[in-house]
């Protein structure tokens, strides 16, 4: 096995996955582009402490991503390429700490590091989702290097507690409060040898102060331009409002068991993991660091985050490095096998993508699909599946045959499929629409034409009942919002239509209203 190839090549998928993505779709509404609604308002507008969301202060997430697209637009110009790149690059960062943690983790097995984050990008769903403009794949890499700091803290190494009080800093600021949920139970199942325990525990209580501090220090200078109000809404979106009454996302305590086979195939279909779970948890009742270790705090976060009402799948990400690296310690140890032991899920995928059109309950788009590059994806992967190679060999091809899927995907199926999710050219004629004169949102605004239209300043927001009078305030304006139907009544009054996920946006203007005088636009929430 070529040794830079082992080390070095996972890099290359991802790099080759965001490339792919960056090409091949849009920012996806609601999320991608809320997120970089907010950040081109920051740098619209010259403030940099308090995110804000049409004008108004955002206090559903914290602004270390956002300050990231920033210093990226500082040095190459506001542009839609550097945002959709952070998600890559963070997932990059996973894998070289992923390669640190497991180093010391299972210093007698070095082939372990090697191998873990190949396993981390062959699992599908850690690989798309690094192709997303999102919080998740940043805060695990600081989650990651928390977990560095408490090993260097407990091998005696200088600097460990440093990047403990720096990973729940920045952690908390990329993601919030969660970060000292995945990061301060390692302090349990890292214990240093018993002379040196106190100091380290001492250290580990500076450590969360200083990244707590980092945090007030951000809060106390956004409430001081943004007023009291905002710290009180910090506090329940970041924090109290998503474990007392979640107010998004809630779901039952059990949701996650499931969901995690499915997050982590193909590896979770392989035999190889589930005897890595196994082996694993022997060996961390048999008193070996490592796997104790990944068990201890994937177990123990994996209860806190069950118990909290708001769950998303994403939420998971900071624990997958702990599954690739008890993967990886089974995988090192077995005997060569037949690739179609771990790729045979892949192939299923690549049957099921040839056979969507065909599918009863197909959605529109699948109609057009081309069934033969779903077929010639599971013929590979049967095909390479056939032979019986090392454990290296399986890790890279998986891995690779994955990429190969997502990248099929991107290029058969997302022309198709995200059609309705692609707002580019509406923002920039709707921001055109504002450069000219006025524009207004009827219902729920959640920055879907900010960035992409580079507005200028916010929309005023209207009530149904409103839109009549603030056209005729503005006869040269227009107002826009979301319909069930384009021959429905409001889109009847509308001067054009488009497209958008289920629904459609419209636009009304006062002549197309005074065609059709009875009609008056609806509000719609986007989910």
């Amino acid at each position: 096995m070529n040794t830079a190839l082992l080390r070095w090549g996972w890099i290359a998928v991802i790099a080759a996955v965001v490339l792919a993505s960056l090409a091949l779709r849009p920012p996806l509404p609601v999320d991608e582009t809320r997120y970089l609604a907010v950040a081109w308002e920051m740098w619209r507008d010259q403030q940099w402490w308090v995110p804000t969301l049409n004008g108004l202060p955002y206090s559903h997430k914290p602004p270390l991503l956002f300050w990231l697209l920033h210093a990226g637009w500082a040095l190459f110009g506001v542009n839609d390429g550097w945002p959709r790149l952070l998600g890559g690059a963070s997932a990059i960062a996973c894998g070289l700490l992923t390669r640190q943690v497991a180093r010391r983790l299972f210093a007698q097995e070095p082939a372990v590091a090697e191998l873990a984050p190949w396993l981390l990008v062959g699992a599908l769903f850690w690989l798309g989702f690094s192709t997303m403009l999102m919080f998740d794949q940043l805060a695990s890499a600081f989650v990651l290097l928390g977990w560095l700091g408490v090993l260097r803290a407990r091998d005696g190494a200088h600097g460990g507690m440093v990047l403990v009080a720096l990973a729940l800093g920045l952690g908390a600021l990329a993601k919030g409060p969660v970060a000292f949920l995945f990061v301060l139970p390692a302090l349990l199942f890292a214990p240093p040898p018993a002379r040196r325990r106190r100091t380290v525990l001492v250290h580990g209580a500076l450590a969360t102060l200083l990244g707590l501090g980092m945090v007030l220090a951000w809060a106390v200078a956004a409430m001081a331009r943004a007023g009291p109000g905002y710290g009180q809404a910090l506090v329940w979106h970041l924090g109290l409002g998503r474990v007392v009454d979640t107010f998004a996302h809630a779901q039952p305590w059990w949701w996650y068991l499931p969901l995690l086979g499915l997050l982590w195939l193909p590896w979770s279909l392989a035999p190889a993991f589930w005897r890595g779970l196994r082996d694993a948890g022997r060996a961390g009742l048999a008193g070996e660091r490592g796997a104790r270790f990944c068990i201890g705090v994937g177990g123990t976060t994996f209860l806190a985050l069950s118990a909290i009402d708001g769950k998303q799948p994403h939420y998971l990400l900071p624990l997958f490095p702990l599954l690739a690296m008890l993967m990886a310690r089974r995988l090192c140890a077995a005997p060569p096998a037949r690739l179609l032991l771990s790729t045979w899920p892949l192939a299923l995928i690549g049957l099921g993508l040839a056979l969507l059109p065909w599918a009863p309950a197909r959605p529109d788009w699948a109609a057009a699909l081309p069934p033969w590059p779903g077929l010639a994806l599971a013929a590979a992967v049967i095909v390479a599946g056939t032979r019986r190679v090392g454990t290296p060999a399986q890790a890279i091809v998986t891995a690779g045959l994955g990429a190969a899927i997502l990248l099929g995907a991107l290029i058969v199926v997302a022309p198709h499929a995200l059609a309705r999710h692609d707002l580019v050219a509406l923002s920039r004629d709707i921001g055109a629409a504002q450069r000219s004169g006025e524009v207004a949102f009827v219902g729920s605004y959640r920055g879907q034409f900010t960035f992409a239209g580079r507005l200028q300043r916010p929309l005023p927001i209207l009530a149904p009942g409103e839109v009549r009078a603030w056209l005729q305030a503005h006869p040269q304006g227009l107002a826009v919002g979301e319909i069930e139907q384009p021959d429905s009544a409001e889109g009847r009054a509308a001067a054009w239509t488009h497209p958008y996920r289920g629904r459609y946006f419209a636009g009304w203007t006062a002549a197309s209203l005074a065609a059709a005088p009875q009609a008056l636009p609806a509000a719609r929430d986007d989910d």
